[in-house]
């Protein structure tokens, strides 16, 4: 499971205050219009770039896919995977 950089500690653990309570699970398959291809010392090799986009109003949390192909924004849905039933609250310390 990937951990974004900024909720971790130096050792590559979720830093204190933060809790992994869910995944997120897209198909990339429509966003190959978007792929830009480089050259690099070891060769060719792919980039993509788009944005997980995370709605917290509501009665749920959704999660969506959005990036620009084109001059035109494109959105594409996502599923969130609950890893962790009982979250821990901000008043539990």
């Amino acid at each position: 499971m990937a951990v974004p950089e900024w909720v971790t500690d130096p050792n590559g653990n979720v830093a204190d205050g933060f809790s992994v309570i869910c995944e997120i699970h897209a198909d990339l398959s429509g966003l190959r219009g978007s792929l830009i291809k480089e050259r690099g010392e070891y060769g060719a090799y792919y980039k993509l770039y788009f944005d997980l986009c995370l709605e917290f109003g509501g009665v749920e949390l959704k999660a969506y896919l959005e990036w620009n192909e084109k001059m035109v924004i494109h959105r594409s849905n996502a599923k969130i995977i609950v890893t962790h039933e009982n979250p821990p609250s901000i008043h539990d310390k």
